[in-house]
């Protein structure tokens, strides 16, 4: 094969690679960094096609000018020794020796010549150019895999082991992806929803029936779900579509190449070579095949995308590659990447043999790791301002879109009571939540929604979110502090995004953490990408643990349930976050009492709980003594000891002598005289046995032991091993009690949590806040709310990001708050409590980069771009272009903070105008605690005023903030109306949106957009 073909072929194979990269074969998808990227693909082809071209023959250009000049420099030295030998008569005008010279036949004078022939004839080999493209390929395919980078950096090309970072640590904790974010966070991924000309189509992810025999490697694959997958449903006109996503078969891999066959007409032999929209095609072609209704067909058949595709394999076409692509941003590509190409340069490029060989600095392997440098630093740059722009909205506070609040009636204002009765939503919720339809007469229902109704059940909750907001406000304005009156916060969001918007409230202030991830089964539950299972599941929980860390106060603990699967990984990972000191034992408990084969002849029956606490001086408190424990450690009243269960406890040190006690003689009550060392001073003993708490055994001759009461017990330390505990059965009818149904399939019974929280309270219980970032089904909220019956005013913070947040959520814990006991979904009693629950919304990273588009330099700009059109658009293209796009606060945000919109997707693909909550968002972004809202009109526009307060390093502060719409406000009647209504001289800081005359005040949108993308310095 020639050198040309194998340079061509390589530069093909590199464009190839890069356009990979660049996500050209996902053209068709409008989600992600697709849409982004999609929006540039002319200039991403230019990029590929002519411009890194164009750098590589620049560069080797550049190289060989470079090697003209080494030339020119020994053509003068040599010049200039001819000269001292000859004379300057030798040489014509343009410095080649003269005919009559050149023919002599003189070794020097020909070397001369030889030399200045080169000079004009001067390139870089063509088998130079062949392999700086087959390094560059190398180097990039090496490290690139389905949309993410990974680290795999081998040895050698010699070797295929691989390196592993390592700074001289004894012992060092790695897996695959600890350099990137997890942000395969979408909970629509597994379940997929689209509407198609009055038709709701439906993809559902059920449990893998994952085969035992016969595989086909590790990677999944998408295949129809078990029985019948395909249900059409032509009155309601829905069709649902079951898929399993699974390691396949050799079986089913030939059944997707007759699948493709059949449906394109192909006569393709083999399933290794097919690519996503190939196995697409055969789906496609598999599920029609079970379609039987005409107008079902028709609608899944239609054409879209100009004759391209059809409604059906594009939907697809984005399922398959939301749930398979994407998993990881990474943290710091650039950074990454150029350490190593330094590594790659070095073993790879410029082999140390031919370097040995080499006479000079310009030799082919030196010039080959120049170029292959210099245009892999441009391409790196290119990938890692998009990687680093999805950083930067993964990273970025998300806004707060919705926020509301569930109230019980006892702290609704009398006045508000008929707009209540005449909200029909509002009464539907209470039929709902509350079952009142089969409520008997014990539970004062009188069969409709009146006065008396509410009257007599003052623990019904109301939704704001089912009135206007001037009602909420109105709500609001009623208290006097609307934090210290909040129960319990439930936000709807993946658990990053929230904790990184909540961390500047709640940082220091959570007292008891715990959370139930989602087990690494393989299973629906968590979506990891093929071959990084466990790496994937470590950096999801790593970032997450880093973040909640630093809620915690000094005396927090912290707790998390897992099974084996993780165990030693999660024990080592809490190690490296919270320091192997600050980290408890590992807790076993009891998760089942039946018995069943569940793995390799074992029954499994344990679960484990790990802990890690806020700081070295945090302890686990006791536990009261049981009745078992008494029954156990403790002796009944005696004659002798006659004031309750008792036992005896030694006063002699364990080695009887130079422990550092006191030693001195006693006699027994048979007159023996005993002389020990003992743990008490004698006036001590004198003491005890003075009041009759010195017990001499059965027989009055022992060794005497003091009598400890079991009222003066301080309690029991908590075992390691839970055994007594309710079992996650019990979980299961928690459920089956507050819904009637099983709605939730792996809930935790409260009495686990109950135990947790025992032993992290200590005598101040009443102001601990529990936090749960993995929410589930709300069993935490509960286990807060009935400890609160008994004693406290414990507030907690819930957050889930799943579809039950509103279906199994938020309904039990209204429900536990109006009674503490449930059967069949029926309240027993109305023994409720007094509560008031925020919850809240927020924007997800795929909202974000979904509500990106790129506007074209105006043509001021222009001018400027075009004068650095390379580091432009290399470095800077998408930073500046995304400037108007609503996730990054475009220009005049601040001017109608009421009406600033994203397009927040629901049910998986479509996308719904929604107002952000600036007002609340900017709350959470300063870490205020909000005391009080105001709504007034002034101007013919609304205005919220809330005051707060804000915990800074100089202690706390009073802040108020000020929104209104600011086209043409008359600032001075402003500011005289606002410093009378608010009194501003007061607060220590006076924050206003936009222009303001208001004493004190400040724009608030300049420390808005910096807390916005402040990083969350997540390690």
């Amino acid at each position: 094969m020639s050198t040309q073909i194998t340079r061509d072929g390589n530069r093909e194979q590199l464009q190839e690679l890069l356009r990979d990269l660049f996500q050209f074969d996902a053209a068709d998808l409008d989600f992600g960094v697709y849409r982004i990227l999609n929006q540039r693909r002319d200039r991403i082809e230019q990029f590929i096609e002519d411009d890194l071209l164009d750098a590589v023959d620049e560069s080797l250009k550049s190289l060989a000018d470079a090697k003209r000049a080494e030339i020119e420099e020994e053509l003068e030295e040599k010049a200039t020794e001819l000269r001292q030998d000859w004379d300057d008569d030798i040489f014509n005008p343009d410095g080649s020796l003269k005919d009559q010279y050149a023919n002599l036949g003189q070794k020097d004078l020909e070397e001369y010549q030889d030399l200045w022939e080169t000079r004009e004839d001067v390139a870089v080999a063509e088998e130079t150019e062949a392999r700086i493209f087959n390094d560059l390929y190398r180097f990039f395919s090496c490290y690139y895999e389905d949309g993410d980078f990974h680290t795999k950096r081998r040895i050698s090309s010699k070797d295929s082991k691989y390196y592993v970072p390592y700074n001289g640590e004894e012992t060092y904790f790695h897996w695959a992806n600890n350099d990137q974010y997890y942000v395969k966070t979408g909970e629509h991924f597994t379940d997929y929803r689209f509407d198609a000309d009055e038709w709701t189509v439906e993809f559902r992810l059920e449990e893998a029936d994952v085969p035992q025999d016969n595989i086909k490697g590790d990677s999944r694959y998408f295949v129809l779900g078990r029985g019948d997958p395909v249900s059409t449903n032509s009155d309601a006109q829905t069709v649902t579509i079951r898929f399993q996503y699974r390691q396949i078969t050799e079986d089913e891999a030939d059944d997707y190449v007759e699948a493709y066959n059949g449906a394109t007409g192909d006569d393709r032999s083999s399933f290794a070579h097919m690519t996503p929209e190939m196995r697409c095609d055969a789906l496609e072609g598999r599920i029609l095949g079970y379609v039987e209704d005409a107008d079902a067909e028709r609608i899944l058949t239609t054409e879209k995308d100009a004759a391209t595709s059809t409604v059906l394999k594009s939907h697809l076409n984005r399922y398959v590659s939301e749930n398979s692509m994407d998993y990881f941003v990474h943290k710091d590509l650039q950074e990454f990447l150029e350490g190593e190409l330094e590594f790659f340069l070095q073993n790879e490029v410029l082999d140390v043999d031919e370097l040995i060989k080499a006479d000079d600095g310009s030799s082919p392997p030196v010039l080959r790791a120049r170029t292959v440098r210099k245009i892999a630093e441009r391409i790196i740059s290119f990938l890692a301002q998009i990687e680093d722009f999805q950083k930067r909205l993964f990273e970025k506070k998300k806004f707060v879109v919705q926020t509301d609040y569930m109230v019980t009636l006892d702290q609704v204002p009398d006045d508000l009571y008929t707009e209540i009765l005449e909200n029909d939503e509002q009464l539907e919720q209470w039929r709902d939540v509350y079952n009142t339809d089969q409520w008997d007469a014990d539970l004062k229902w009188q069969g409709e929604f009146d006065q008396t109704f509410l009257n007599n059940h003052p623990y019904v909750m109301i939704d704001t979110a089912l009135f206007d907001d001037e009602f909420k406000l109105k709500l609001l304005s009623y208290f006097d502090n609307i934090e210290e009156a909040t129960d319990g916060v439930l936000v709807n969001s993946e658990n990053f995004q929230a904790l990184n918007l909540l961390l500047e409230k709640y940082r220091n202030e959570v007292d008891c953490t715990y959370i139930d991830p989602p087990y690494n089964t393989g299973g629906r539950d968590f979506l990891y990408k093929d071959n990084y299972q466990h790496s994937s599941w470590l950096s999801m929980m790593a970032d997450r643990m880093s973040l909640a860390k630093a809620f915690l106060s000094d005396d927090g603990t912290f707790f998390t349930s897992v099974d084996e699967r993780e165990l030693a990984n999660l024990k080592r990972l809490m190690d490296d976050s919270f320091g192997s000191t600050q980290t408890g034992p590992t807790i076993t408990w009891r998760r089942k009492k039946e018995s069943a084969n569940d793995s390799q002849g074992f029954s499994i029956k344990g679960e484990y709980v790990l802990s890690a606490f806020g700081s070295n001086e945090t302890s686990i408190h006791t536990l009261p003594l049981s009745d078992e424990y008494l029954g156990s450690s403790y002796r009944d009243p005696t004659d002798e000891f006659p004031e309750g269960q008792w036992r005896p406890v030694p006063i002699a040190t364990s080695s009887g002598h130079q422990s550092g006690g006191y030693t001195y003689e006693v006699t027994s009550p048979d007159g023996r005289t005993i002389e020990r060392e003992w743990l008490y001073p004698e006036e001590r003993f004198k003491e005890l046995r003075d009041e009759g708490r010195i017990y001499w055994g059965k027989s009055g001759d022992a060794i005497p032991q003091r009598v400890m009461y079991a009222s003066e017990s301080e309690g029991v330390p908590p075992d390691n091993i839970w055994y007594d505990l309710a079992t996650n059965k019990e979980g299961k009818k928690q459920i089956l009690n507050y819904f009637g149904d099983s709605v939730y399939d792996t809930p935790k019974p409260p009495a686990l949590i109950n135990r947790i929280l025992e032993i992290s309270e200590g005598s101040d219980s009443y102001s601990n806040v529990v936090l749960d970032f993995f929410a589930g089904s709300g069993t935490t909220a509960q286990t807060v709310i009935d400890r609160n019956r008994d004693s406290g005013g414990r507030k907690y913070v819930l957050v889930e990001m799943a579809e039950y947040f509103d279906s199994v959520l938020r309904p039990r814990v209204q429900k536990a708050v109006f009674s503490d006991e449930w059967s069949e979904g029926l309240p027993e009693n109305r023994n409720g409590q007094t509560q008031v629950i925020k919850y809240s919304r927020l924007e997800s990273y795929e909202d974000a980069i979904n509500n990106i588009s790129l506007e074209e330099p105006a043509t001021a700009q222009q001018k400027l771009v075009d004068e650095d059109i390379d580091d432009y658009v290399l470095s800077y293209m998408l930073d500046f272009e995304s400037r108007g796009s609503a996730p990054l606060l475009p220009e005049g945000t601040f001017d109608e903070p009421f009406s600033h919109e994203l397009e927040i997707e629901q049910n998986g693909t479509s996308r719904e105008p929604t107002t952000v909550d600036l007002v609340e968002t900017f709350h959470y972004l300063i870490g205020a605690d909000v005391r009080q809202y105001w709504h007034e009109t002034h101007q013919d526009r609304k205005y919220v005023v809330t005051e707060c307060e804000v915990d800074t390093e100089s202690g706390i502060e009073t802040v108020l903030t000020a929104w209104r719409r600011t086209e043409d406000i008359d600032y001075e009647e402003e500011k005289g109306w606002f410093d009378d209504e608010f009194d501003t001289e007061s607060y220590d800081r006076v924050y206003v949106n936009g222009e303001s005359q208001i004493a004190q005040s400040e724009p608030l949108e300049i420390t808005f957009r910096e807390k916005m993308e402040e990083s969350p310095n997540v390690a």
